[in-house]
């Protein structure tokens, strides 16, 4: 019975120094505060003269070290317990020795390296008045694995959290920078009557501006992709979504330099067309992959009609096509929550071709609400004359819609528009059946 009831304690008073050791690491993120508090935990435990913890650190050459006590710190800690820290640290195992410390008279040290998934982390060392029994010994293994784990987290936590200020500082200079650019070009848009020398100008300006916005674009996004994945498990589902908030913003504005870009090369007359034969079906359905999932997410249905007098073959620049008719899709389903977006491709008859040749019609259209009488002559204008800010209304820059509009004059092409309260909207995208 005596037997017993010594083992009961024991395992009693195992079970409470976990206990106690696991209230301390889960109050506590900052490393530094972390391990001051688990070499005090543990020392007060086994009643531990002095001790310290040594910390790997990923950017520095030489460990962080904290003692107990605190006072221990600024005179470097006791060396002979450094000492015997370093051993165990270079065996990683644990280490014991008995004699003394210089500084306290011990009978007892132990260190005991802090492994998580094969990975150093540091060392704990402590010395004691007294022997350590076995289950002391066993105590100190555990809880160094638990030190071990917390400490990994602690490192991971601040890892990520020094990503997410550097992207928002970048996000910061990045938006300054679009100002000035939105700013600048918004300026120069005013001026109805620039020589081609300060058209030329301006575009280049657009264009180095766009190319000098997207290196820390890109950084962003890739580091918010890093921090969405979560891969150690290191942040909460808020920070998670937080890192997705940050990715698609970030997405949405390099979309928008993107934008830029190509309204520059526009308006400089450096954008190349590439008109080749392109299989209808195909074409077909390469915009049923790209836009029935979206659909899907926005729980609405997506329509494609290809009328039977279209071409088995269209002599069109696929890119451009393709990039004018996602626009106007990604309108749609922007704009609209329900309901039905439909496109319809056939070929324009002759009184509703707006073309003085043969052309194909590429129809978008929603179920929606549709649009005010006067919010609907704001879009015709803008699809009538050079002034991309009149779109504004519709959302967002206008930059899209206003591009769009070039891009289809380029080839030849219009744009127009049609709409009214309660019965959607039909934007049409007419094209030369073939290039003239």
């Amino acid at each position: 019975m005596p037997q017993t009831a010594e083992h009961e304690a024991g395992s009693d008073w195992f079970r409470n120094g976990m206990h106690q050791l696991s209230k301390v690491v889960n109050a506590e993120h900052d490393q530094a505060a972390l391990a001051q508090a688990c070499i005090r935990q543990l020392a007060c435990y086994v009643e531990a003269e002095l001790g310290l913890i040594c910390i790997t650190q990923a950017s520095h050459s030489s460990p962080a070290v904290y003692t107990y006590p605190p006072e221990q710190q600024s005179a470097g800690g006791s060396q002979a317990l450094l000492s015997l820290a370093n051993e165990a640290l270079s065996l990683k195992k644990t280490l014991m020795q008995s004699g003394d410390t210089n500084d306290t008279p011990v009978v007892s040290s132990i260190a005991i390296p802090l492994i998580r998934n094969a990975h150093i982390h540091g060392v704990i060392s402590l010395a004691a008045a007294h022997a350590y029994p076995t289950q002391q010994v066993q105590w100190l293994e555990d809880a160094a694995a638990i030190i071990a784990i917390a400490i990994d987290a602690s490192q991971a936590h601040q890892l990520n959290k020094d990503l997410l200020q550097q992207i928002q500082m970048q996000a910061e200079e990045i938006a300054s920078q679009q100002q000035t650019l939105l700013t600048a070009h918004a300026r120069l848009a005013e001026q109805t009557s620039l020589p081609e020398q300060t058209q030329l100008l301006k575009a280049e300006f657009l264009s180095n501006m766009s190319h000098d916005l997207r290196t820390p674009f890109n950084s962003i996004l890739t580091l918010s992709q890093l921090l969405q994945l979560n891969r150690d498990g290191s942040l909460s589902a808020r920070q998670v979504e937080y890192a997705a908030t940050i990715n698609t913003s970030g997405k949405s504005l390099l979309n928008l330099i993107e934008n830029i870009l190509d309204l520059s090369k526009i308006e400089a007359g450096a954008l190349e067309f590439n008109y080749h034969d392109v299989d209808t079906e195909k074409f077909v359905a390469d915009i049923q992959y790209q836009f029935q999932p979206l659909a899907q997410s926005k729980d609405m249905h997506f329509d494609l009609n290809l009328a039977s007098n279209v071409p088995a073959v269209l002599n069109v620049d696929l890119a451009r096509t393709q990039q004018i008719i996602s626009h106007l899709l990604n309108n749609a389903f922007k704009f609209n929550n329900e309901g039905k977006v439909s496109l319809a491709i056939l070929r324009s008859e002759a009184e509703q071709n707006p073309l003085a040749t043969p052309a194909l019609h590429f129809a978008v259209s929603d179920s929606g609400t549709g649009m005010t009488a006067e919010l609907s002559a704001q879009i015709s204008q803008a699809l009538t004359n050079t002034d991309w800010s009149t779109t504004r209304p519709y959302g967002g820059t206008g930059l899209g819609l206003s591009i769009s509009r070039q891009l289809a004059q380029r080839m030849k092409g219009c744009i127009q528009h049609y709409s009214a309260p309660e019965s959607g909207s039909v934007f049409s995208l007419f094209l030369p059946l073939r290039k003239e």
